[in-house]
């Protein structure tokens, strides 16, 4: 359901997309975010517009909105409201900051209520203290998996119970659960001040071999490693000592192709994900 003047998806990436902006098109991340959906125009300050969406909701099996709180009791869209008149319904809210607490009235983009929120940003960032700027709907992408998940988990408890049910899912609640490892180790007592930190307190003391090393040809080869044994199979396929430190780890991927490193890894029953 769009307002009159459509859903600002629509349109959120015409500066980029000139193309689709002079003919009116739907921008690329509108298309893809809606595909397979069927788009209705109701304008919920008008009466009957408003009762012509609440008959939709009639033959619906699920309600899903991200609208705030307050704004939803003002057109009478509430999750009470809707339980009474609708009790068919699965309620099914997306919030930046859940439907309770201190910020429920806030909006709640993806940039603080993601991003920043439990720290992100400043753990993610690198040298020199840059806060990282991620991609366009970072955080929304990831919580509306969630939404989705939550919305579907919804309909199977009506459907088991026979009763109302509301569902929710937040973009606080997802940053709280991508950032959970770190989360948890400053509860045990350690204090990783940020991402490459976290990594090197769970190798321990081959803690570099968690980090990206630039090939001969200027591609990355990022190392994972959180056992002392595939390390030590990953530095005698490079052409180094098991001994061999970070300095001559680097020196020696440094000397070598991508095209080379894959082969010689391959070769070393180096299980390798990504590109090659």
């Amino acid at each position: 359901v769009e307002e009159p003047k459509g859903d600002p998806m629509r349109s959120v990436l015409w500066a980029a997309e000139r193309d689709r902006a002079a003919q009116k098109i739907p921008c690329s991340v509108g298309e893809f975010c809606n595909r397979g959906v069927k788009s209705v125009i109701i304008n919920l300050k008008d009466d009957a517009d408003k009762q012509s969406f609440l008959d939709l909701l009639q033959t619906a099996d699920a309600f899903m909105t991200n609208h705030k709180v307050q704004l939803l009791k003002d057109f009478g869209l509430d999750a009470d409201t809707l339980k009474a008149s609708h009790p068919h319904l699965v309620y099914s809210h997306f919030s930046g900051w859940g439907r309770e607490g201190p910020y429920v009235g806030n909006i709640g983009y993806d940039v603080a209520a993601f991003n920043a929120t439990f720290g992100m940003m400043r753990f993610m960032s690198e040298d020199n203290n840059i806060m990282p700027r991620y991609p366009l709907g970072f955080g929304d992408m990831i919580t509306s998996v969630a939404f989705a998940g939550v919305t579907l988990l919804g309909l199977v408890e009506r459907l088991w119970s026979k009763q109302p049910r509301v569902a929710q899912t937040s973009l606080i609640a997802s940053a709280a659960w991508c950032m959970s490892t770190a989360m948890l180790a400053r509860q045990q007592g350690a204090k990783p001040e940020s991402a490459r930190d976290l990594l090197d307190l769970l190798a321990g003391p081959q803690s570099w071999g968690n980090k990206m090393f630039r090939t001969r040809d200027q591609e990355w080869l990022a190392v994972s490693c959180l056992d002392a044994g595939e390390l030590k199979k990953v530095l005698k396929a490079v052409g180094v000592a098991e001994t061999a430190g970070e300095k001559e780890f680097k020196e020696a991927v440094g000397s070598q192709t991508k095209e080379q490193l894959v082969a010689a890894l391959a070769a070393a029953k180096v299980d390798c994900a990504g590109p090659a």
